[in-house]
């Protein structure tokens, strides 16, 4: 591949994925084809031509390991004759020391990234048996909670140095692919396509706290703190929203939406839902379920996530960008470049950035929230599916 040390929305470049049998790998070997500066192509010398490079400590991989090597390179400038050599370094990747980061799970290759996120390089990953379903964060806790699709299981770690702490498993009839958390992460929310069930697990003890079947093959969940706490379950097939006690799970009203419904948010009292056939954000009353609007917004709206109490946004999966929605404005606000096929959304409280998931391009968008400028480029091995920020 080309590596273009002017990329500058990337510093950090993602060369490549490979699958590797276990084992402890202390060298790294590659070719280089050619150097090129400005407009000048140089050959490399035959010196150069195969690189080898030995690493700083054997990179140890288990069998469902999933871990970085990095490589780092410039140009050293010979005084005397003025060539130019390439100079590399490589190393695995080390513990993880705290701080604020991003959690990006990429499903396909049941990896989480761990990315520093005042930086905003990859500094690790880690592997879990997949396909990988939603994760999250609980940051007064510091845990990352992830669920796992293949393993019906809900895994914990600490997310300051990514140990393993708990596993609960589920049903083996199920397939869940979808979960959030409750607002002091006692309890985590599970949807259930395969089953149309959604569960309420207690996080301490592993246990079933509560579960309803409401078929119609339950996707995304949104979580509303307040007095009665609750949730909002999408299901695209029926064309509804169920809202539900987040304490009993029972069914407090079922919203009838428009076509293909993708994710919902509580917001400023009413309940906001993407629906991606209309290529709208719809507006219904949460109480009775009536709709009040419907806002026009960009091609196949995906994710919505409120960014403080006067605005929220929501990805246009079919496009490159964010629409910007406010409270009583029947139209979309204004439009934000967000980079090929936005989908999941996360933020950054501490660092006021917002992360958008492009998964077509296995790279994460940074946004500065205060200029609404595109900030940098992350490149990931696999296409991300779900975000989750510990501040």
């Amino acid at each position: 591949m080309t590596v273009d040390s002017k990329h500058h929305r990337a510093p950090q470049r993602a060369l490549g994925l490979a699958s590797l049998p276990p084992a402890d790998y202390a060298k790294i070997r590659f070719r280089l084809s050619r150097l090129k500066v400005g407009r000048s192509v140089i050959p490399p010398s035959e010196d150069y031509r195969i690189v080898e490079l030995t690493l700083s400590e054997p990179l140890r991989l288990e069998a469902t390991d999933s871990k970085c090597l990095f490589l780092d390179w410039y140009l050293a400038v010979d005084e005397n004759g003025g060539a130019m050599t390439p100079v590399f370094k490589a190393w695995g990747q080390g513990q993880t020391l705290g701080g604020d980061l991003l959690f990006a799970a990429c499903d396909q290759i049941n990896t989480i990234y761990v990315i520093r996120s005042d930086i905003n390089e990859v500094v690790a990953s880690f592997g879990i048996p997949g396909p990988l379903g939603e994760i999250a964060v609980a940051s007064d806790k510091r845990r990352l909670h992830v669920l796992s699709t293949g393993e019906r299981s809900i895994f914990t770690f600490d997310a300051l140095n990514l140990h393993l702490i708990d596993r609960i498993p589920l049903s083996r009839t199920m397939e869940p692919r979808h979960l959030v958390l409750s607002e002091d992460a006692r309890y985590a929310f599970v949807s259930d396509a395969a089953t149309g069930q959604v569960l309420k697990i207690d996080l301490a003890s592993g246990h079933v706290a509560q579960q309803i079947r409401i078929g119609h093959r339950p996707e995304r969940i949104a979580y509303g703190s307040g007095s009665p706490a609750r949730i909002a379950v999408v299901a695209p097939r029926s064309q509804q929203v169920f809202i539900l006690d987040a304490n009993s799970l029972r069914t407090r009203i079922i919203v009838s939406v428009g076509m293909n419904p993708t994710s919902a948010l509580f917001f400023a009292g009413d309940l906001y839902v993407a629906e991606q056939a209309s290529q709208t954000v719809s507006i219904y009353e949460e109480a009775s379920g009536r709709q009040q609007s419907s806002i026009n917004v960009g091609f196949q709206p995906d994710y919505l996530l409120a960014l403080s109490d006067r605005k929220v946004l929501v990805s246009n999966a079919g496009e490159q960008s964010l629409s910007v929605l406010v409270p009583d404005q029947a139209t979309s606000f204004r439009t934000i470049r967000a980079g090929s096929n936005p989908t999941t959304l996360a933020k950054s409280e501490t660092r006021q950035l917002l992360y958008v998931a492009n998964r077509s391009k296995n790279r994460i968008t940074v946004i500065d929230l205060a200029s609404e400028k595109i900030e940098q480029e992350i490149e990931l091995g696999g296409m991300p599916f779900s975000l989750a920020v510990l501040d």
